[in-house]
């Protein structure tokens, strides 16, 4: 755990540089070899039943394992109480490093001090609880514990066990502003209490119309104490958004006290009703600082001013079409709103589309729609309407879009008759319904039960391999890629859609030749060639010699 999540979850009434603290608490015995530091008094206090400790910010209770050592913070005016566990079989020993040890008690056999930095008990010795100084100019002081050591007056043959780390400060820092230890983030709500701010994690700087933005924010000082409820905190917004502490009272810029003393709120709104502000930077400064202790940017969207469709996509005839085209709703500055669902028109359904199914909108891009198409294949216009928050009707652009069906025929075909060696050919297969038109976007080129097969030799290498069951046709065409072998010759493809080959349909594997190109070197086949004709005329130009001479 960081010593700065730590300063943040101990009480938030500090102690004071005198030692008025909190009372003290006997701590618990913790486990075998356990340390446990004395909550603060109201003077530091070394008997085993009050061991108590004195001007300590944080990191009082057990200690933790000496791999994973707690964090702590006190002044250098302070005192550390340790009670020390005697469970532990054989000597226990506790060293300290950037302190001094100024006095200890038992209840039982007394430990063995050696040199103010080490000190030791046997398995039986009783419980103590000695009492640490940090040495003059130290910035830290360190405690660690060793068991199964040879001796009370040395850690040689002990196990390290368990460590705390305190950080010294000085008493003339408390109440210096941090902003490193400090909290500011967006958040989705204001915060009710100190552990609602305990990171800086923004949340997303939408604001719907009318709505509230917040910025939590908690005020600590470079002692990680709490800032006091006298701090001055300012907070001014640019844009056009205006901010509030109290969220009632608005305005460009306003000033308040840190009056909660363990957390604060800003509250951000537009300045004018259903007014978009794209891009609103809220400063907080906190005291007479000129530097802005945070900047955090909003976009407070304006009244719904515009509705877009876009992307028909072509359904399916028999059944719903999902993500078959797009919706976009903007303010009048042309941001993207979110959670607005607008009507579908009464005009939008008809024997085709036989439902709409409108989805919210989206601050950060379109959002899908879906319609669904009876049996029957058509056309509809879809619109949407929406009436906004100044009684406004706004209405959609009109978007057309069709109800087709699946494959009825269909025709394959390569961008060229003969292609050079290693050159990219583009396969085209386009489908139409049994209208004549382009098939829906949603059919398949092939099923499971009906497999696509695509074959084009071992000269065709797909790019992007067809997959069958999930490739469908984009208005009516489906393309793929293929590189071209080096070997040259003749060569077919053969595209063969069995899900739509049927005795009702005017449809079988289609065979497309192709023709790869040498390149203009000569072959073993074309020198043979040539070796077989300048035989042939040798032969031919002897039998005329035979016949000239037998005359």
């Amino acid at each position: 755990m960081s010593i700065k999540t730590l300063r943040k979850r101990i009480a938030l009434v500090a102690v004071s540089a005198l030692g008025v603290g909190l009372l003290s608490v006997a701590p618990a015995n913790a486990a075998a070899a356990d340390m446990t530091i004395g909550t603060n008094g109201a003077a530091a206090n070394v008997a085993v039943g009050t061991c108590a400790s004195f001007g300590l910010i944080s990191g009082t209770g057990a200690v933790a394992a000496d791999a994973t050592p707690t964090s702590g913070v006190m002044y250098d005016s302070g005192t550390i109480a340790v009670l020390v566990d005697d469970g532990a079989a054989g000597k226990e020993v506790v060293t300290v490093s950037g302190g001094t040890i100024t006095s200890f008690n038992t209840g039982g056999t007394a430990p063995v001090l050696t040199g103010l930095t080490t000190i030791g008990i046997d398995q039986g010795d009783g419980n103590f609880c000695f009492l640490v100084k940090p040495n003059s100019g130290a910035t830290s002081v360190t405690i660690r514990s060793f068991t199964g050591a040879t001796a009370k007056t040395s850690t040689t043959g002990g196990t390290a066990t368990d460590r705390v780390v305190f950080t010294v400060t000085t008493v003339a820092n408390a109440g210096t502003f941090s902003p490193g230890n400090s909290f500011v983030k967006i958040a989705a709500s204001a915060a009710t209490a100190a552990a609602d701010i305990t990171d800086n994690a923004d949340a997303t700087g939408y604001v719907a119309n009318g709505g509230t933005g917040y910025i939590r924010f908690a005020l600590f000082d470079v002692n990680g104490l709490a800032m006091s409820s006298s701090t001055i905190v300012s907070a001014s917004a640019t844009g056009g958004a205006v901010v509030s502490f109290d969220n009632a009272t608005f305005a460009a810029s306003v000033q308040s006290t840190y009056s909660a003393g363990t957390y604060g709120n800003v509250y951000v709104k537009q300045g004018t009703s259903n007014a978009p502000v794209s891009a609103a930077q809220v400063t907080l400064t906190v005291g007479a600082s000129a530097t802005p202790f945070a900047v955090k940017g909003f976009k407070i969207v304006g009244d719904v001013d515009k509705i877009e469709l876009s992307a028909a996509s072509r359904g399916l005839t028999g059944g719903a079409n999902a993500d078959a085209f797009y919706l976009a709703v903007k303010d009048s500055a042309g941001n993207l709103i979110a959670n607005i669902t607008p009507t579908v028109a009464g005009s939008s359904i008809n024997a085709s589309v036989t439902t709409v199914t409108p989805a919210a909108s989206s601050a950060s891009d379109v959002t899908a729609q879906a319609f669904t198409c009876s049996t029957t294949r058509g056309t509809s216009t879809i619109t949407y309407t929406r009436t906004n928050s100044r009684l406004q009707t706004i209405t959609s652009n009109a978007l057309p879009v069709v109800c087709a069906g699946d494959p009825y025929k269909y025709t394959a075909s390569l961008d060229a008759a003969t292609y050079k060696q290693g050159s990219i050919a583009t396969l085209t297969i386009t489908a139409t319904d049994l209208d004549g038109k382009p098939v829906s976007d949603y059919s398949k080129l092939g099923t499971v039960a009906k497999p696509l097969s695509i074959t084009c030799g071992t000269q065709m290498t797909a790019v992007t391999a067809p997959v069958n069951n999930s490739d469908t046709f984009s208005s009516g065409v489906k393309t793929y890629k293929y590189a071209v072998g080096t070997t040259a010759g003749s060569y077919n493809c053969v595209v063969d859609l069995a899900a739509w080959n049927s005795a009702s349909t005017p449809q079988a594997a289609i065979t497309i030749p192709y023709t790869i190109q040498g390149d203009g070197s000569i072959s073993n086949a074309e020198v043979l060639a040539s070796i077989v004709k300048l035989i042939a005329a040798i032969n031919k130009q002897i039998a005329a010699l035979q016949k000239s001479l037998k005359r």
